[in-house]
């Protein structure tokens, strides 16, 4: 629990510095080449795609400690979900939700990982070289957790439906309650960045093209 609490946080203030970085340009993403274009929305997407993560792990946990899974199941679905069915759909929140961000985290983290040697070697600072060493670990480890995991968890959500079969769940019904703390999540996730966005773009002047910088 400390373990994910701790991640969390991190997780929040990571996603926070890249909504604020991004804010504070986005404005101005016209002016900027291609390249840094893609970076932009980079950073965005990798925002969003923390504060989803974090968010989902709230989610989930509420609908479990206030069992509003079986709440849904029942008045929606007419159907009583066994604890081992919520304990099952919980699983397969998680395993689906790894395998619809990890792809991209990895594509866009190795932009954002070029990019950020390439400024490295331009400012030749303390602060660049480090930005740059951590992006390179965090994108060397997803994509080791990537080879690792993927099919495993791929495995487990595939015998997860077969045993909402089994359980005499419909599939159906187990997609709806998959997907709707997926859709919350995600959600929130947009609406918190584009917030933390809009806060950070209030606080730039209006930024002339030729001071902008071009890779």
């Amino acid at each position: 629990m400390l373990v994910t609490f701790l991640w969390s946080i991190f997780t929040l203030f990571i996603s926070t510095v890249n909504a604020l970085t991004v804010g504070s340009v986005w404005r101005f993403k016209g002016k900027l080449s291609g390249w840094m274009q893609f970076i932009v929305w980079s950073g965005r997407i990798m925002a969003v795609i923390g504060f989803f993560m974090v968010i989902l792990i709230v989610v989930v946990w509420v609908m479990y400690q206030f069992s509003l899974f079986e709440i849904l199941a029942q008045a929606l679905f007419n159907v009583e979900l066994t604890h081992a069915a919520v304990g099952l759909l919980m699983e397969s929140i998680f395993n689906l939700s790894y395998l619809l961000i990890i792809f991209p985290v990895i594509g866009l983290g190795l932009g954002i990982t070029v990019h950020s040697w390439i400024t490295a070697f331009r400012e030749k600072s303390l602060l660049s070289g480090g930005l740059a060493l951590y992006n390179t670990g965090a994108t060397v480890y997803n994509i080791v957790n990537a080879v690792r995991f993927v099919p495993k968890v791929s495995k487990a959500l595939y015998e997860s439906i077969g045993k909402t079969k089994v359980s005499g769940i419909p599939v159906w019904m187990w997609f709806a309650l998959v997907a709707l703390p997926l859709t919350i999540s995600l959600g929130g996730a947009i609406l918190i960045t584009n917030w933390i966005m809009k806060l950070a773009e209030n606080k730039y002047p209006e930024i002339e093209s030729d001071s902008l910088e071009y890779v």
